[in-house]
This record gives C-alpha cells, structure tokens and sequence, in this order.
C-alpha cells in the first residue's frame, strides 16, 4: 500500500513540474516536445536555411544542373486562383537564388491570411516543389515563419499577374520569337485555318496572311485559365498554321478561342485567355482559287475530303479508317452534342453524304446549327457544318440542300441523342 501510495506522489509531482513549465525530463520515456506544427522549437528557435526549413536540400545542391523545367506563380486562395507558368531558365534559376537568400527567423505571432502566393517548381520526371507565403512569411503545416532576403522573388513576372507578355512569348521558343520579330522581312507563303484535324482552308493572299498575323501579334494575356477541363470545350480545336518558302510551320491552336500552348511535356498544356483577339474569328481564310465547281447533286461532292471520306465507307479506301464522329447541334431550341463510333459512325455518315443540292447558292444563311467533325485514323478528318437548310462549302460559301435530306439528318440527331 504504501508503495504504491509513494508512486502516486510521485506522479503528482512530476505532473505539477510539468504545469509549471520548469520541466526537465529525468526518466525514460518522458521527453516532453516543444515543436510546432512546423516542427520548429519556438522556444529555442535558431535562424535556419529556407531550403532547410523546407527539406530542400537535394534540390537546392543540383538545381543549376538539374534545372526545373517550370517555374509555377498563384497568386490567392480558393477555386479561382489562377496558376501561371514561366519556362525561361533565367526566371527560374532568379526563383531558385532568390529563396537560397532567405532565412526562417521564428514563427510568426501575426494573423493567418488567405491571399496567399505560391511557387511551384516542376521537374523533367514531373516531381514538383511547392512553397508557400502569406503576409511576408513562409507558410509550413498551416503555421506562419517570419523570413528574410529573397527579395528578388518578388520581381519575377508572370503572364496574366504583370509584365508584357505578347502571345508569342507564351511559347518560350526563339524559333517562334524569331518568326514574329522578322515576319515583315520573311513573310510565310501562305496561312491555314484547321478545324478538329478536319481539313485546311489555305490561303495564299498576302493580305489575308498578314491579318491573321496582325491578329495574333496584337493579342495579350487576360489571365491563365485555371480549370480547362470544366470551363473549356476541348473537343473544339482550331488550328492557324503559318507556312514558310522553306517548308517550315508555325503552329498556333486555340481550344474554344482559348490559346493552348505545350512548352514543356512534364508541365502539360497551358491555356490563355486573351484580350484583343476577337478580331481573329472574322478573318475569312479560304482558297485563293476559286471554289470547287458543284452543280448539284449528293453533297459527296462538294470537296473532295468529302469524296474521300465516301470512299472510306464504301471500301475503296482501306488504308484509312473511321475512329469517331462528333455532333454538336442546336435544332428545334435544343442544343446538345453525340459522339459516335463504329457502325452507328459509319451509318450515321451515309445518312449525311447522301443528302442532295440543286447547286444553287445562298448568300447568308441562318436559321439552326450543326456541325459534324469526323476524325480518321491517321488524325486527319473532313468538318461539315449546316445552317438552315444549307451546307457550307467554305467558308462564305454555302449551297442549298433538299429539306428532306436535312429534316432526315435532325431526325435521326436527336434520335441518336436520346438513345
């Protein structure tokens, strides 16, 4: 009884020391731990090496020769935040010197914020390195360390957040710098508008050429769009290829009049929202020459990508095949799209390829929307667009269809959309 007595003293008083904050730990097993979240001790805290702090030390040895290939700016909190890359070495080896400056001094004693920034570094294996400061301080497990140096983090620019960033210092390419700065000395031979890899409407009319150059050029960043899977119709591609008298093509693709660039594979695309590029979607690219002479009959021969794809369904082709069709349409007030493969593709199309025209013109269609894009195997594919009861040939020009061929196709739309 009485030893037992003693250890319960004994206990007392060990926790009675502890309350008292004069504890030094004397038996096994009774450490105490003064670390914070941040696993710091706050009260014999000692200035420490950001990239310590951080656990960075690897990075920090190697990045001048295993160099990310991205620097990522967000700026804010929430959803709506909007992650901006760099992919010039000189921003990101500025980034990387800049918080090899700064030292944690203690944990900071002021209130938490929710606009914060965040750096990301993503390497070649796509490994990525986050740090993140609010208020002047570095953010570690939900706790604030104050922090000094590193001022040179703060001058870095970032499309969308500053600086004056052209649409083609977006690619981050001197190819592509070099096509812009002497595009008035080299001026390519033609230019081509692609739609969903369906087929090019090229044209080689100087002034023609230089708009859509024009168009671009005059383009500047708005912000960097944050979620492209929700907000952006990827399914909705259109291509403006630049043609040297070399051979040589410049690529510049728009997802739903959203610029998509790829700098880096690790990185992944990035999508830009522009100001000053409206004017692009009114630029009428078609062929020089004149249009494909149609005097009538099933719609297989407007163009021959048409042509071609009718003899992919009746066999005549056998090195191409059919992958997908895609439908987006508005009839009867109802707008919605279908996706096929396989034989409903297959049917689906001969239903549409034997729709016929009188060959007779109309100036200005209007009235319902549909457009169809076919994607072959070799990543190529004819789009079709009706209005009305009319069918485009290219672009401004349109030939009036039989109202029965086109009540047909509706019909057999929304049928397939019910399904």
């Amino acid at each position: 009884m009485k030893k037992i007595l003693v250890a319960v003293l004994a206990l007392g008083m060990l926790a009675l020391l502890c309350a008292c904050g004069g504890f030094e730990p004397l038996l096994p097993g009774t450490e105490a731990s003064t670390k914070t979240e941040g696993g710091t001790d706050e009260e014999n805290f000692e200035p420490t090496v950001l990239y310590t702090f951080l656990g960075w030390d690897d990075f920090a040895a190697d990045y001048y020769v295993d160099t990310p290939v991205a620097l990522t700016y967000t700026s804010g909190s929430g959803n709506s935040c909007s992650p901006s890359p760099v992919f010039d070495r000189t921003s990101i080896i500025a980034a990387c010197d800049a918080l090899r400056d700064m030292m944690v001094t203690g944990k900071s004693d002021g209130e938490t914020t929710d606009n914060e920034s965040v750096y990301t570094f993503t390497m070649s294996n796509g490994e990525k390195y986050s740090v993140t400061f609010a208020n002047d301080c570095v953010v570690m497990n939900g706790c604030e360390y104050t922090v000094t140096g590193g001022d040179a983090l703060k001058n870095l620019v970032f499309p969308g957040y500053g600086g004056d960033f052209s649409l083609f210092d977006l690619y981050y390419s001197d190819a592509i710098t070099a096509f812009a700065e002497n595009f008035d000395q080299s001026t390519p031979v033609s230019v081509s508008r692609q739609e969903n890899s369906g087929a090019l409407l090229t044209s080689e009319d100087p002034t023609v050429i230089k708009a859509v150059f024009d168009a671009l050029a005059g383009a500047s960043v708005n912000y960097v769009e944050p979620h492209p899977d929700q907000n952006i119709d990827l399914t909705k591609t259109v291509n403006y290829i630049f043609t040297m008298e070399d051979g040589t093509q410049y690529t510049f693709t728009f997802d739903e009049k959203c610029l998509a660039v790829t700098v880096s594979d690790a990185y992944g695309p990035v999508y830009y929202w522009l100001n000053g590029i409206d004017g692009l979607w009114d630029i009428s690219v078609m062929p020089d020459d004149d249009t494909v002479n149609f005097t009538g009959g099933a719609i297989t021969g407007l163009r021959l990508d048409l042509q071609e794809l009718q003899d992919i369904l009746d066999g005549n082709r056998t090195d191409l095949s059919i992958l997908g069709v895609y439908v987006d349409y508005t009839i009867n007030g109802e707008t919605g799209y279908v996706t096929l493969d396989g034989s409903n593709a297959s049917s689906f199309l001969s239903t549409v390829l034997g729709i016929t025209s009188d060959g007779q013109t109309v100036s200005s269609p209007d009235g319902e929307t549909i457009t169809i894009s076919v994607t072959l195997s070799d990543g190529s594919g004819p789009i079709l667009t009706f209005t009305g009861d009319a069918v485009q040939q290219v672009v401004g020009t349109w030939f009036q269809c039989d109202s029965s061929g086109m009540s047909a196709m509706r019909s057999t739309i929304l049928n397939l959309a019910a399904a």
